[in-house]
């Protein structure tokens, strides 16, 4: 049985032979922590080539904060970039609620380019963004439609009959006070929040439709003379005066215009009532 002595000298006598392969290289060479992975002359050998391959690739330099922009032009030519903004490529989209404006598309390839953006991030980032306003045009359009429906439902509850006659009014009293002129005319679609218009406003239609009736037909110029149509409330009212007359034609059969009163009367009640079948004329 070999002494500890001896065991740690052929120990010894193993490691040295084992490094004996490193012995034609100089100290600083067959020394360096590099060198602990090679067993063999072939392992050096093997490196080296791999070595050569990566020597004789296209590298590309690690960027830092003292890069140039000339170095940042090489990257992003290397990495991809076309050489010119017009080499950006893009899908075929067909958005739903918008248009692509070409003068947009060619500022975003321009931007992309200066910024070194790869044909597939360019291409997937326009994507993006004409589907997502596309999507908000959308939910805009239901909006404003919507509010267009709920306003028009609430003037004709509180309008009834007179409905028309009044947003004829409120139409005729905008463009008499307007002139006419198209900068005046945007107010009517100006958006003012929620993707209500203006124009569909029941406050912004009930101002303009006093307006119109306070002008008249001679102010108003339209040369069309609209139906005396009432809102509920008004006919009502008038229902009430008549019926508050006792001596009035209404109850005088014999007066001249008790017919007339009568078929007024008819009138009154289904404007005080809308919904009702077609008005009596």
């Amino acid at each position: 049985m070999a002494t500890p002595e001896e065991t740690g000298a052929a120990a010894a006598a193993e490691a040295a032979k084992a490094n004996d392969w490193k012995s034609g290289y100089e100290p600083e060479v067959a020394n360096h922590p590099s060198m602990a992975s090679f067993k063999s002359h072939a392992d050096v050998a093997k490196s080296w080539v791999n070595a050569q391959k990566l020597i004789g690739a296209d590298k590309i330099i690690v960027p830092n904060d003292k890069t140039t922009d000339t170095e940042w032009n090489g990257i992003y030519s290397k990495l991809g970039r076309p050489e010119k903004a017009d080499g950006y490529k893009f899908s075929e989209l067909k958005p739903k609620n918008i248009g692509i404006n070409a003068d947009f598309q060619k500022k975003f390839s321009e931007k992309a380019h200066a910024l070194g953006l790869l044909p597939k991030q360019v291409d997937g980032m326009f994507s993006w963004y004409v589907n997502e306003v596309d999507g908000f045009e959308g939910e805009s359009i239901a909006k404003r439609a919507e509010f267009r429906q709920t306003s028009e439902a609430s003037l004709r509850n509180e309008w009834g009959n007179a409905f028309d006659s009044k947003m004829r009014a409120a139409q005729e009293a905008f463009n008499a006070m307007s002139g006419g002129d198209e900068e005046s005319a945007k107010l009517l679609t100006a958006d003012i929040g929620g993707g209500q218009k203006l124009g569909n406003h029941p406050v912004f239609l009930k101002i303009f439709a006093k307006i119109g009736e306070s002008l008249g037909e001679d102010v108003l110029k339209t040369g069309e003379v609209r139906n005396a149509t009432m809102t509920p409330d008004n006919a009502k009212a008038e229902m009430l005066k008549v019926m508050g007359d006792p001596k009035g034609p209404y109850f005088d059969l014999n007066h001249p215009e008790h017919n007339l009163m009568v078929q007024r009367m008819l009138q009154l009640t289904l404007m005080a009532n809308p919904g009702s079948n077609e008005m009596v004329r």
